[in-house]
């Protein structure tokens, strides 16, 4: 009997063990290298041996390990895919045209390119070098931001609620809105030109200047140094004349119990009223020489009499009004052929010594 070879027995243990784990007849080893984007797999048969290489090209429009995108011509650094089959993304450095500004590629978000990939602007919340301030949605104009990233300031022209009363963007402090940014008011110091004609900024009514900011005058009802009384009327036959004085005979003004006034200002008669402001009246006890009278019928009239009719003086025998004073009745007369009227009065060479009509005696005229 022939024995079997040994090596032979090995050869046949090591196919049946084979031929449990794969296909009968079917004998495979495989290896594999892997790179980037090639892959080769070799396959070995008991009849033939065949070796296939698969390699992801970007471009081709096909998505393939390790490719994150594949849009073929389109691809571009400015895309969604980018050259190199990579997604585009805030941060990589590579603009996305349509969808990001800029992109510096660092996660710095107070520079020139925020961490959004959008160009900086007011009203973003991030406040850059050119703006003022930034407070976002809050922005303004009658914030303390306004919307142009600026602060608010009084003169800008923007009413700073709840700070500002008014704001008309110049530097006229004499308008409606002052440069403090108040609105105009008497007694704020600035004179509102066209509305008031002073404004000292105190509360002292009396002082030049009221406290309705206008200039104190007789007749505005605010009693002033040197007037006596002021009812801010124009009447003059009131407790208060419109010369702020109080009412009194010589005025010019008739008041309450006055007949006449001529306003000269004096105790003092005139042909048309007495000092007293009555009216001139023969008979009523008093003289008044300016409206003609020389004497009155209650008065003895120092040598002579009074005709009491016409308030004209006569004088007796040897008498005569040689001081020209018919109050001071009849002077003694020293007559002479030279004198006249009685008198020992000369008179001036341009004079005539003449009776005066309605007189009783004569006078150089």
């Amino acid at each position: 009997m022939r024995r079997t070879s040994p090596a032979l027995l090995w050869s046949a243990a090591l196919a049946l063990a084979s031929a449990c784990f794969t296909d009968p007849g079917v004998l495979e080893t495989s290896g594999s290298t892997s790179t980037t984007s090639t892959t080769t797999t070799t396959t070995t048969t008991a009849d033939e041996s065949t070796s296939t290489t698969s390699s992801a090209v970007c471009g081709d429009g096909q998505v393939e390990d390790p490719e994150e995108c594949d849009d073929g011509d389109a691809n571009a650094d400015d895309a969604t895919c980018t050259s190199q089959c990579t997604l585009s993304r805030c941060g990589d450095g590579v603009v996305l045209a349509g969808a990001e500004d800029c992109d510096d590629g660092n996660d710095i978000d107070d520079d020139d390119c925020p961490n959004d990939c959008l160009l900086s602007q007011c009203g973003d919340g991030l406040q850059q070098p050119l703006e003022e301030c930034d407070n976002g949605p809050e922005n303004a104009p009658t914030a303390a931001c306004t919307d142009a990233c600026k602060l608010a300031v009084c003169g800008d022209g923007l009413v700073f609620a709840g700070v500002e009363e008014c704001d008309d963007g110049n530097q006229s402090d004499g308008d409606a809105c002052t440069n403090l940014c108040t609105a105009a008011v008497c007694g704020d110091g600035v004179i509102h030109l066209g509305v008031e004609a002073c404004d000292d900024g105190n509360a002292v009514d009396d002082d030049g200047c009221s406290n309705a900011c206008q200039l104190v005058t007789c007749g505005d009802g605010m009693l002033q140094e040197g007037e006596e009384c002021d009812d801010g009327n124009d009447v003059n036959t009131d407790d208060c004349t419109t010369l702020c004085k109080a009412p009194v005979c010589g005025d010019g003004f008739v008041q309450d119990g006055e007949l006449c006034d001529d306003g000269n200002g004096s105790p003092k008669d005139t042909a048309s009223c007495d000092v007293d402001c009555t009216l001139p009246l023969c008979g009523d006890g008093y003289v008044n020489v300016a409206a003609g009278e020389e004497c009155e019928i209650e008065y003895m009239v120092p040598g002579g009499f009074c005709n009491p009719n016409t308030c004209k003086m006569f004088c007796s025998l040897n008498r005569g009004d040689c001081d020209d004073d018919p109050l001071n009745g009849c002077e003694a007369s020293f007559a002479s052929e030279t004198t006249c009227g009685g008198c020992a009065i000369v008179c001036d060479p341009d004079q005539q010594c003449v009776k005066p009509q309605n007189s009783s005696f004569y006078k150089c005229l």
